[in-house]
């Protein structure tokens, strides 16, 4: 593949399996990580929009038709297993998952309360009330976050846990650049804290997030941040903070609350 549609390939990963992905959706977040590039007789969406069907032309992704109407594209279970090995070989997101590589994280992916995905690997699901663990190698950041920390030669780090406690260390993973909180349940004041310190974050997906009323005017520090979905959320008030967002190229809107 071209490296520019490699990237994008590999972005797809982030999101769990069967997870429907539309187009315009992903074309908007590819444009914000900086993948697509113009060409000659193309704005940045045509070339990303160029992709996208070059991947399903490929049989890397398939066309999904749901019964609600909306149009979109999956992953094929065998080719998304491959994608991990590949993420694992070019350092785009890593198979095994440790404290160390979890706070040096590029992307973070939180969908439903149900599979947390750390740089492209799933850690566990816990939808079933199930919780499957990985056991990694331990990291200590530095000492800079116990909840992560430990002593032992091994740490063992459960969904059940990582999504309902440890947002709250959000804001160590500071080399962030992508996350995506879509359908999960966002506790008070997470965000707020978390947007003083994720300064280099490019994409943050809140479309659909529970527990958000207000989006906290510390967003007005995400100076790189390029996308923001807030899309069917209780959001009801933008802080003004948002003007100094010079980057923003998409702001999404659709039925919340303001």
């Amino acid at each position: 593949l071209p490296s520019h549609m490699r990237q994008c390939f590999l972005y797809c990963s982030i999101f769990p399996e069967a997870f429907l992905i539309e187009r315009q959706y992903i074309i908007e977040q590819w444009i914000s990580e900086g993948f697509i590039h113009k060409k000659r007789k193309s704005n940045l969406e045509e070339a990303a929009e160029s992709c996208y069907y070059e991947l399903i032309g490929r049989g890397l992704l398939y066309l999904h038709f749901r019964e609600d109407g909306l149009v979109g594209a999956k992953m094929p279970f065998i080719i998304r297993s491959f994608i991990k090995d590949v993420s694992d070989n070019e350092n785009f997101c890593n198979e095994s998952v440790s404290t160390e590589n979890l706070f040096n994280a590029r992307r973070l992916s939180v969908v439903g309360d149900n599979t947390v995905i750390v740089n492209g690997s799933e850690i566990a699901e816990h939808d079933s009330g199930a919780n499957t663990t990985a056991e990694p190698a331990v990291g200590n950041n530095n000492g800079t976050d116990d909840e992560f920390s430990s002593s032992d030669s091994e740490s063992r780090i459960d969904a059940t846990t990582f999504v309902g406690k440890s947002l709250r260390g959000l804001g160590a993973m500071k080399r962030l650049r992508t996350l995506v909180l879509r359908k999960s349940t966002v506790p008070d004041g997470i965000l707020e804290d978390a947007f003083k310190q994720l300064t280099l974050l490019r994409v943050v997906d809140l479309r659909e997030a529970m527990g958000i009323t207000i989006l906290p005017a510390t967003v007005g520090r995400l100076l790189f941040l390029k996308y923001l979905n807030i899309s069917d959320t209780n959001i009801k008030k933008v802080p003004w903070s948002i003007q100094n967002l010079g980057l923003l190229q998409y702001l999404l809107l659709s039925n919340c609350k303001l």
